[in-house]
Formats: structure tokens, sequence, C-alpha cells
């Protein structure tokens, strides 16, 4: 199973079209889908339904546009809601992160990558033990153009197949 986390409040947007496009990637999986834009969604409530999911999969896919440095608040929050200290999913044996950023990896670098941190250090230490994380990012979308976004696309799509399989 695939537990796969969604994060941008605008339909239609680029981290949109990536969560579609590492859906369509899953090939006939289907994954467990936690949507954290559905203005509906009461987090607190749905935190022991996703916990539970993640304790079937074993792959964790996080879809989110890097705002401030790091993960939109929704995100954070979930992580605290879902993420408890004593939580453990030893089943994930792989995470991959899809993500943008607005500026450059070197600026990103130099802000010290608070997302990515988050992922390889609070994460994946309760993850199974062997656990991958995979950086898939766009780094300076403020700037690039369409060609540039399509090619960022068909790579969530060919790194994200491997988990359909």
């Amino acid at each position: 199973m695939v537990t796969l986390v969604y994060c941008h409040p605008v339909e239609g947007s680029l981290t949109s079209a990536v969560r579609d496009s590492a859906v369509e990637a899953l090939g006939g999986t289907t994954p467990h889908i936690v949507d954290l834009s559905d203005p509906d969604r009461d987090t607190a409530a749905l935190a022991m339904t996703d916990a539970d999911a993640l304790a079937r999969s074993s792959s964790l896919i996080l879809v989110y546009p890097t705002w401030w440095s790091g993960p939109p608040a929704a995100l954070q929050n979930w992580f605290d809601e879902v993420w408890s200290p004593s939580a453990r999913f030893d089943t994930i044996q792989r995470i991959v992160v899809c993500t943008s950023h607005g500026s450059s990896k070197f600026v990103n670098s130099l802000e010290g990558e608070s997302g990515k941190r988050t992922v390889s250090r609070y994460l994946r230490p309760r993850c199974a033990r062997r656990c991958r994380v995979e950086w898939i990012a766009l780094y300076g979308l403020d700037r690039c153009g369409p060609d540039r976004r399509a090619r960022h696309l068909e790579r969530v799509g060919r790194r994200i197949s491997a988990l359909g399989s």
C-alpha cells in the first residue's frame, strides 16, 4: 500500500499536477490519499485513520510546495498530529518527497533545507530500519518556464513508477 499526502490550497497548481502525475505513475496501485487542502477535513479526527493507513503502507509520498523554507503549515500540523513522539511505522520502506522551491538549490542550502531535514531526521527514523528517502525537487520555480515544469512532471512520473510495481 502507498500513502500519498497532498498539501496545496489551489487546484490546477503545479503541485496538483505533481500529485496527479504521481498517482498516474503508480499504475494499478491505488494510494490512500490524504488531502490536507480539503476545507472539510478535520485533521484531529482523521489522524487515527491516517496513522492506520501509514501502518499498512510500504511507501509514503509527500507532495507539497516549499514555502518560507519549509513545508506548509497544514503539513506541519499533520506531522504533529499523526507522527506523535511514540508513533512508529515499521512497514514504510521508502519516503518520496515531491516539492518545489521558488529559490535556487544554493539559496535553499544556505537556509538549511528544513523540509529535507524534517523528513530525514524526524520521519525516516520512525520507519523501517532501512527506509530510503528520495527527494524530487524543482528549484527556481519562480523563474522557470513551462518546458522545465513539464520535465519536472516527467521526472516525478519516472521515479514514482517504481513504487507501483
